[in-house]
């Protein structure tokens, strides 16, 4: 089975008419029909019913760049995601060790009240 990028290049090959563009997502070589680049995935989902019977190579290509994008933005959202866990981690380690002292000043000041209670029943 082909990948991604030799399907795309050999359509390339195969189309005589159509304007295409080469561009970069994430390290990875793209080759995106003319038509498609720049397009929302609303609007090539728009586009999908009206475009192209079922089965055809503009159809097929309007179908792989919808998961590309969709791709794209899961990618994006797991990089925002680890990013914000990590902040979280941070803003945690920090919370726990402001509250490990207000629990050692607390026992302090208890054991402080209760030698003073001692003393004052002694007298």
């Amino acid at each position: 089975m082909a990948t991604f990028e030799e399907y795309f290049a050999q359509s390339l090959l195969r189309a005589k008419h159509s304007q295409w563009s080469i561009g970069k997502s994430n390290n990875r070589k793209l080759i995106v029909a003319g038509y498609v680049e720049g397009k929302t995935k609303n609007e090539i989902l728009a586009s999908l019913g009206s475009t192209g019977a079922p089965g055809s190579m503009i159809h097929e290509q309007l179908k792989a760049a919808i998961t590309v994008r969709c791709t794209e933005d899961i990618e994006t959202a797991f990089t925002a995601l680890t990013d914000q866990l990590a902040e979280n981690s941070d803003s945690n380690d920090r919370l726990a060790a402001k509250v490990f002292w207000l629990n050692v000043i607390i026992t302090i000041a208890t054991v402080v009240g209760a030698l003073a209670a001692v003393t004052q029943a002694l007298k």
